[in-house]
């Protein structure tokens, strides 16, 4: 095999650990995780070395934690799910209340005209016997 069939193979499979690692930074921001290197090295499976030596993957990595920001609190994350949850258990209960408020209406309606009816009922009795 020659010198540069050896060097384009290589550049290849140096193109295809590039491309997976853009790939999982991505997939990292979409599930807000820290982007770090180790975090990096675990999913991808490649070297500490790889991620510092390779000038394009070090600065996709600099480029995703600006991205994803300096002030990253994973703390306010899961806050920010607890209160998301939260909220949606409110307005399911909201929503049941308001069913309930419905209900009562209709019961208290009814109850008014069953009292006029019988209010009538008591006049008439009264006038009847006078």
């Amino acid at each position: 095999m020659k010198y540069s069939k050896m060097v384009e193979i290589s550049q290849e499979k140096s193109r295809k650990k590039v491309e997976r690692v853009k790939i999982e930074i991505e997939s990292m921001l979409v599930r807000k995780e820290r982007i770090t290197v180790s975090g990096l090295e675990k999913a991808t499976g490649f070297s500490n070395s790889f991620f510092y030596r390779n000038k394009e993957v070090s600065q996709v990595i600099k480029e995703a934690q600006l991205r994803q920001g300096e002030c990253y609190n994973p703390k306010k994350v899961i806050a920010d799910m607890a209160l998301k949850n939260t909220v949606t258990y409110l307005k399911a209960e909201l929503l049941k209340l308001k069913k309930d408020i419905k209900k009562l209406e209709q019961k208290n309606l009814k109850l008014q005209e069953e009292n006029s009816r019988l209010k009538e009922k008591m006049v008439d009795s009264v006038n009847k016997t006078t």
